[in-house]
């Protein structure tokens, strides 16, 4: 009998969901980062470039973002204020202070909700003029939004940059100083070959 009353209320309640299905939203959001170099030299500046991608973020749009951004230290100079460029009136706080190599990012915009696609912001990055890597893994983690009723998650999102050793410019200047030693060394021979010449001579007039 009991076991028949349990039946009856689960009837009961799918019958009431299928009768009035819950809606279910799903909002698409992300934020990419791109880079205007990806093959460095030891001693080289890179830009990184984050934007919004807002698929779908309900009517409401959004007007802050959090992310945390992952470099390594031993190849980059850690990011300080002025290395940050606010793009489209966006305002981007930043704290690095937690976690060698992770930097705290947390954007604003003062204005409605956000509905379209745009760039937020512009970081350097400075390698460091010693680097014993080949390459190296920029990582943007942790991405989150709102749009006033939901928070809304976005996919981690990462990049390559591959690291030179200015060896083709340490050639160069070897090359340099070879031909610039061989032409003062050419000068030295020609001007004691003439002195010798001109002590010869001077011997023979005698």
């Amino acid at each position: 009998m009991k076991k028949n009353k349990i039946h009856i209320i689960l009837i009961v309640v799918l019958t009431i969901i299928i009768g009035n299905p819950i809606e279910m939203i799903a909002y698409s959001f992300a934020v990419g980062i791109e880079t205007d170099k990806n093959n460095i030299n030891a001693g080289d500046t890179l830009t990184l470039k984050l934007n919004v991608n807002v698929n779908d973020v309900g009517e409401e749009g959004i007007n802050v973002i959090e992310a945390m951004l992952e470099y390594d230290e031993k190849v980059f100079d850690k990011i300080a204020e002025e290395d940050i460029e606010n793009l489209n009136n966006w305002s981007i706080n930043f704290n690095s202070n937690e976690n060698e190599g992770k930097c705290k990012l947390l954007g604003y915009v003062l204005s409605e909700g956000i509905n379209e696609n745009q760039e937020i912001c512009k970081i350097k990055l400075k390698s460091k003029s010693n680097i014993d890597i080949s390459k190296t893994t920029i990582k943007l983690t942790g991405i989150t939004t709102s749009n006033e009723e939901t928070l809304i998650t976005g996919e981690d999102k990462s990049l390559i940059v591959n690291i030179g050793t200015n060896e083709g410019a340490n050639k160069q200047k070897k090359y340099n100083w070879t031909v610039l030693v061989l032409i003062i060394s050419f000068i030295a021979l020609i001007s004691i070959i003439f002195i010798i010449k001109r002590r010869v001579g001077g011997k023979h007039e005698s």
